[in-house]
C-alpha cells in the first residue's frame, strides 16, 4: 500500500465539489417554459456525473486509468464550454466549473497520480 499524494486528494474534492455545484447550477437555472428542457436538465447533469465518476476514479479503490480520468475531465471541459456556448448556463458558474475542471484535469494528470494509480492502492 503506498502512501496518496496530496494531489490525489485535491482532485477527489475539486471533483466533488464541481459535481455538487453542477447540480445546485442547474436547479438554480432550471426553467420549465423553455423549449430545449431536455438540453437544460441532461447536459448539466452529464457534466456533474463527469465530475463523480473522475472522483470515485481517484479512490482508493478504483480500477480507473490515469489516460480515462484526463479524458473525462477533458470531456468535461468541453461539455461545459458547450454549455456555457449554448446559453443554458450562466457564464460565471460555468467559468467556475471549467476552473474546477482543469484543476481536476491537472490532478489527474500529474505524475504522483499516475505512480498512485500504478501501484497496488489496496
Amino acid at each position: 500500500m503506498t502512501n496518496k499524494p496530496s494531489i490525489v486528494s485535491t482532485g477527489r474534492i475539486l471533483a466533488a465539489l464541481g459535481g455538487i455545484i453542477c447540480i445546485i447550477g442547474l436547479a438554480l437555472t432550471f426553467d420549465a417554459d423553455s423549449k430545449n428542457i431536455l438540453v437544460e436538465i441532461g447536459v448539466p447533469l452529464a457534466s456533474a456525473v463527469m465530475f463523480f465518476a473522475v472522483c470515485g476514479g481517484l479512490s482508493s479503490d478504483s480500477c480507473m486509468k490515469r489516460g480515462v480520468i484526463a479524458f473525462l475531465s477533458f470531456l468535461n471541459i468541453a461539455v461545459l464550454a458547450f454549455v456555457m456556448i449554448y446559453g443554458t448556463m450562466d457564464l460565471c458558474l460555468g467559468a467556475i466549473l471549467i476552473l474546477l475542471a482543469l484543476g481536476v484535469l491537472i490532478s489527474g494528470a500529474s505524475p504522483s497520480t499516475a505512480r498512485y494509480i500504478g501501484t497496488d492502492r489496496a
